[in-house]
């Protein structure tokens, strides 16, 4: 239980950190609600990071394909270009990573990892 409490006290402590970082929000009830699911969801499965629902949109025109860490490494993710492209023009939701100061887009397809600071995905 104590564990769980100074989790959600670093969870709280990183949110406010990046509380000044520009993000997508839509403050209607309906995605309020959802937000607050996948915030209960990413508690229960203690993933770090910020929730952001919706999720950032990017110009990828100018984004370079990391494909030694998609393909290659200990873990190959077996991801193309293309599938990384669609998972992020099609994310449900993401996750904020201050440390890596990137985005964990997901949605029904699959996932990517984006870093919009330096133009990788």
């Amino acid at each position: 239980m104590a564990l769980q409490k100074a989790k959600d006290a670093e969870f709280a402590a990183s949110r406010a950190q990046i509380a000044n970082k520009p993000q997508v929000t839509d403050n209607n009830a309906k995605n309020e609600r959802i937000l607050a699911k996948l915030e209960e969801t990413r508690a229960e499965l203690h993933f770090k990071g910020q929730i952001v629902y919706p999720p950032p949109k990017f110009d990828l025109s100018k984004f370079t394909f990391d494909i030694e860490h998609a393909q290659g490494g200990r873990h190959p993710h077996n991801v193309t270009e293309e599938d990384a492209r669609n998972f992020i023009e099609n994310a449900y939701f993401a996750i904020y990573s201050l440390k890596a100061e990137s985005y964990n887009d997901y949605g029904k397809g699959g996932g990517a990892f984006v870093q919009p600071n330096h133009k990788k995905i």
